[in-house]
């Protein structure tokens, strides 16, 4: 994966989310999400750099998604998550047949 002259072809990321404390946020959404469930979140940062005294500026910044904007507080602008109990790499073929595409 961080081969020199590799071509990644994709990553997957497993994150734990500390969900009793999300339901408050979720509103009316089942915590933890079901299969198939699809909300929106915020995956971005932004850096304040200082070299020899000068800040960087704007700050640096980066989005999971490309939205347009230097603005990571727009909603609208985040990225879709789609929950799903399928493993990575996984998917549905015909009538329910599985294909696993790690091979």
């Amino acid at each position: 994966m961080s081969a020199r002259y590799g071509c990644d072809e994709g990553w997957t990321a497993e994150i734990a989310f500390p969900w009793r404390g999300m339901k408050q946020l979720a509103g009316s959404r089942p915590v933890p999400p079901r299969d198939g469930d699809v909300w929106r979140m915020d995956f971005s940062r932004f850096e304040l750099l200082e070299f020899c005294g000068t800040k960087a500026e704007p700050h640096p910044g980066w989005a999971l998604n490309r939205h347009g904007v230097y603005n990571s507080h727009i909603p609208e602008c985040f990225s879709f998550v789609h929950f799903s109990e399928r493993r990575a790499g996984e998917v549905p073929v015909l009538a329910g047949k599985k294909r696993d595409l790690s091979r």
